[in-house]
């Protein structure tokens, strides 16, 4: 649900925040301005990424959406194949769905270097080069996510990725050499909890 600050006079003035689901009450001075265009747009002024973006039209049930607005679903290939191919031609589909692969890319490569700078920013370098040093060894666990967008068990995908890595997921591959598993030097400001749920809100969520 996206929420503006009412009586303001520009956008550029304009107090926009974003909550999860649907609050009993409305916070004082808020009002419900959510709908597929002011997710897109708001996202944006927010400094959203596009799998955010993306994230939130997802939510929306495509049979109540206008015909305006299932266009831009479709855009960002926020609904199934067969939807998104019912309102975009042959030449619009495969241009948007280019879009999509190449904005994912770019979106999963900024979000793991951002968890990598909360990571590096709160071990020891000696942890860090014990880190690097294992996924040198597995070097399709970066590649599958940033050029592939497997992100892990736990998110769906058939295989294991990089979000099992760094939760040490029980049961998995990753259960004992998990960054998550890892006896680590702390030296920012982070426990290893707060550090690891700080890099998965960035790669889960595009909070960063």
């Amino acid at each position: 649900m996206i929420l503006d600050e009412e009586g303001r006079e520009t956008s550029q003035g304009q107090t926009y925040i974003v909550i999860d689901g649907s609050p009993a009450v409305l916070p004082e001075g808020f009002s419900d301005i959510t709908s597929v265009i002011n997710f897109i747009n708001v996202g944006l002024i927010l400094k959203k990424d596009y799998k955010w973006i993306r994230r939130q039209l997802q939510d929306f049930d495509w049979t109540s959406l206008s015909s305006e607005e299932k266009i831009w679903v479709a855009k960002y290939k926020a609904a199934s194949e067969e939807n998104c191919k019912s309102v975009l031609s042959s030449e619009d589909y495969i241009h948007w769905m280019t879009n999509f692969d190449l904005c994912s890319q770019e979106c999963r490569n900024v979000r793991i270097a951002n968890a990598k700078s909360i990571l590096f920013a709160n071990i020891s370098l000696m942890d860090r080069y014990t880190i690097l040093g294992f996924l040198n060894s597995v070097p399709t666990l970066m590649s599958n996510y940033t050029d592939q967008g497997i992100e892990g068990t736990s998110e769906g995908d058939p295989v294991e990725g990089v979000f099992n890595y760094v939760e040490a997921t029980s049961g998995g591959a990753f259960e004992v050499y998990g960054i998550a598993a890892l006896s680590l030097t702390m030296t920012g400001s982070l426990t290893k909890v707060e550090m690891i749920e700080k890099m998965m809100n960035c790669l889960r969520n595009g909070n960063y």
